[in-house]
């Protein structure tokens, strides 16, 4: 049996990122990167390229999953945020 390329991540909660406005949405980390809290994880544009806004990482976390679809209503899904589980959190 192979062993994996990398530990799992244990995550204490995950939640979705929101959009509050809607346009072509660019989501820039992949799946299964960290990102850091400020760091730059999406944006929205008009039909014009003009951006409308950057969103950034509320906290620091593993991304799980994200939107794929370019065009984004109000209120549509960015990404979804695992927040890691401390040493002390972790029961197995």
């Amino acid at each position: 049996m192979k062993s994996p390329l990398s530990r799992p991540a244990i995550c204490r909660h995950a939640y979705w990122v929101f959009s509050d406005t809607g346009g072509i949405l660019s989501v820039q980390p992949n799946l299964g990167d960290w990102v850091h809290r400020g760091q730059p994880i999406a944006s929205l544009r008009n039909i014009f390229g003009d951006l409308i806004k950057e969103y950034l990482a509320p906290e620091d976390g593993l991304l799980i999953g994200k939107s794929s679809d370019p065009i984004n209503q109000t209120g549509g899904r960015i990404l979804y945020l695992g927040v890691p589980a401390s040493e002390g959190e972790i029961k197995i």
